[in-house]
């Protein structure tokens, strides 16, 4: 019953950003966690990439987007966020490079973490606004 309202406008690709900034700070807290460690190298989720599949989305979902009348435009977030935008791999490295030859920053990470977990909470607060609209819508009130 509620299933159409809930895959309806933004709401998924707020999920899948709550999603995706979820594994991604688990990422992000272990690479400052093994900051110290000897040989560590910092890994990270491909936020272009990721970026990149949300714009196809919402291209996709857009209506009128299809480029031709038989083919429509390819969602790469239906069903959930695929495992190769969930997959850590070694992040280049910076300009400050350690005795051990890795790169490494704590304030390159605790910025990463801080900003990915900025944008999470964005799209939850606006999933709940979301939300709180839509119980408005049901219970009838202003």
């Amino acid at each position: 019953m509620f299933d159409p309202l809930l895959s309806a406008g933004s709401m998924p690709l707020l999920e899948r950003q709550a999603v995706w900034g979820e594994v991604r700070h688990n990422v992000l807290a272990g690479n400052l966690a093994n900051i110290d460690t000897p040989g560590f190298r910092p890994r990270d989720l491909d936020p272009q990439a990721f970026q990149e599949a949300l714009r196809q989305s919402v291209h996709a979902r857009t209506p009128g987007a299809a480029s031709s009348l038989t083919e429509a435009p390819r969602d790469p977030l239906a069903g959930g966020v695929p495992d190769e935008l969930l997959t850590a791999v070694d992040r280049p490295g910076g300009d400050l490079v350690f005795h051990d030859g890795a790169p490494r920053s704590i304030e390159r990470e605790a910025l990463a973490l801080t900003r990915n977990a900025m944008q999470r909470q964005a799209a939850i607060q606006l999933m709940g606004a979301q939300m709180a609209m839509l119980q408005a819508a049901i219970t009838e009130r202003a």
